[in-house]
């Protein structure tokens, strides 16, 4: 089995490289910063020189400021790259996973949880750009959309930032919900899928893969945490924290999964200690 992976040092991508050389599979790797300013007949030939059997794309810019900052760049990565992936794998008919996110709901609604049969309505550049690139891909016929709720890991991200600083405590949203899976767990769950998928053992092309509980990232928080430092946590309302431009409301709710791709949090909690 030989995958290529795009997006393969952000959180996601670098644990699906994991398990992937766990699994013994060969794998080829291409980063967010090397495709860039890619050109296309470029990118082609290495596609080509490879011979993947699948590409996953986890390569994004999640960061809702940045996208609000520079909606140009967040075009090109979360809508552009998809698209032309698409564009060079359809030629070959190489099956295509394209890495998606939660945040292409609405996420107005406290504690709403969304289905694959929900229709996406995103409020974000973030949100709106990683829809493109859904799009795209669902309208080709080698691609497999698989959605996401917050990812989360011991050492990495806000987690890990949360951690570091909670000896002098720290205040948390008591109102920005997800369903939350630990990173690991989730790109074990996506390379089943994909394996799956090359068997065409799906007949939809849009997944759903989550955690099992809806929690604020307060409550996520003091569920990762002993004894010691919940003490050290604090409750806040969203409007503690300064605006972040461009935000909405896009983590206020969480992913169910038509399909049964739920990871129960006592599993991510048990990783989550491991780590």
């Amino acid at each position: 089995m030989k995958f290529l992976i795009f997006g393969s040092t952000g959180l996601l991508g670098s644990n699906l490289l994991k398990v992937i050389n766990e699994k013994n599979y060969s794998v080829g790797v291409i980063s967010l910063n090397s495709v860039i300013g890619y050109d296309l007949s470029l990118l082609e030939r290495e596609i080509v020189r490879f011979e993947p059997e699948i590409v996953v794309n986890a390569a994004a810019i999640t960061n809702i400021g940045v996208c609000h900052d520079n909606p140009m760049e967040a075009q090109r990565v979360n809508s552009v790259i998809p698209r032309d992936l698409v564009k060079i794998l359809s030629k070959y008919q190489v099956p295509f996973v394209q890495i998606s996110t939660e945040a292409v709901f609405l996420g107005e609604t406290k504690g709403k949880i969304y289905s694959e049969n929900d229709q996406a309505n995103p409020k974000t550049e973030y949100g709106r750009t990683k829809l493109k690139g859904e799009q795209v891909t669902l309208d080709s016929q080698i691609g497999l959309v698989i959605r996401l709720p917050r990812l989360f890991a011991r050492r990495a991200q806000i987690v890990a930032t949360l951690f570091d600083r909670i000896h002098n405590g720290i205040s948390v949203s008591e109102e920005n919900y997800s369903t939350p899976v630990i990173a690991s767990l989730a790109a074990e769950t996506i390379i089943e899928i994909c394996l799956s998928f090359l068997s065409n053992k799906f007949p939809r092309n849009l997944l759903h893969v989550t955690g099992s509980d809806i929690f604020s990232m307060y409550e996520l928080i003091w569920n990762l945490s002993d004894n010691s430092q919940r003490k050290k946590i604090r409750p806040v309302k969203e409007d503690f924290f300064p605006k972040v431009k461009g935000r909405g409301a896009f983590l206020n709710g969480g992913l169910s999964s038509n399909a049964g791709f739920v990871i129960p949090f006592a599993h991510s909690l048990n990783r989550f200690h491991e780590e």
